[in-house]
């Protein structure tokens, strides 16, 4: 089979355009990323030597390029290792927010926004986040337009443009992701708190952690507790679970994308 030798800029489209067609197509989400992976490329070559050569330059790149963010995440994903939701939820949320930012320039009828409003309809899309964690994301923003934001309007049209190598590139989608690590991180510790645990090497039980997730983020429903503790724990039958190292929770909290259900509003300063 021929080595394709796919660059990092070459392997980015390629994912983005795999991404794209999956989260279009009906149904397509209820298959393992593997099991669409033969399929994307069964549909676009027929013959069985050219599509085995795709998957495989594919793989031989991803393992070459595991560094990089949207390689590395896609690559975790495939294998199991971080679900789905780490892709489809940001890509949800971000077009969420466009679509605010949109509907404020047709309320007060302008084709731009200057950074108030910016901050504005961040912290109604996030009335959690503190007022520096949204200062640093407008100014993100401005820095993948190159505009001074202190005199320079945001074109929300080209913050949001789509590229041949997908949405997640842009300094504004970097910034929420690492917030959303930074969140996620804390809710992990924040549980471990609240359950006594200080000690990275500690091993915890399913029950105690369910009672910290209880504690730490009131109202979380047993459906979505069960669906948490399944995911950390490794396992579909919950009374099989082993105590598992604390550090390993967090990192598993990382993996499954596990956030906080009903996230305390910030005292904003």
């Amino acid at each position: 089979m021929k080595n394709r030798k796919l660059g990092r800029r070459e392997v980015s489209i390629l994912i983005n355009d795999i991404w794209k067609n999956r989260t279009f197509s009906s149904g397509e989400t209820s298959t393992t990323m593997g099991e669409y992976i033969v399929k994307y490329f069964t549909d676009r070559y027929h013959l069985p030597l050219l599509r085995y050569e795709w998957i495989y330059n594919l793989y031989y790149a991803c393992q070459r390029l595991v560094y990089d963010d949207q390689i590395g995440l896609f690559w975790d994903i495939l294998w199991g290792n971080v679900t789905e939701d780490a892709y489809h939820v940001p890509r949800k949320e971000f077009n969420t927010l466009r679509k605010m930012m949109e509907m404020r320039m047709e309320d007060q009828k302008i084709n731009a926004l200057l950074a108030h409003d910016i901050m504005d309809v961040m912290d109604t899309m996030y009335p959690y986040k503190s007022n520096r964690d949204i200062e640093i994301l407008v100014y993100a923003a401005a820095k993948q337009l190159g505009i001074d934001p202190s005199t320079e309007a945001f074109d929300v049209v080209k913050l949001f443009a789509q590229t041949e190598e997908g949405w997640e590139r842009g300094e504004l989608a970097r910034e929420l992701a690492r917030q959303t690590a930074q969140e996620i991180t804390e809710f992990g510790k924040a549980i471990l708190h609240s359950i006594e645990v200080q000690d990275k090497s500690s091993e915890v039980a399913l029950e105690t952690l369910k009672k910290g997730f209880m504690e730490v983020d009131e109202g979380i429903s047993p459906a979505l507790l069960t669906q948490h503790m399944k995911w950390i724990y490794k396992v579909q039958d919950l009374s099989k679970a082993k105590p598992m190292v604390s550090s390993a929770i967090v990192r598993q909290m990382l993996n499954g994308y596990i956030r906080i259900s009903h996230p305390v509003k910030q005292r904003k300063y």
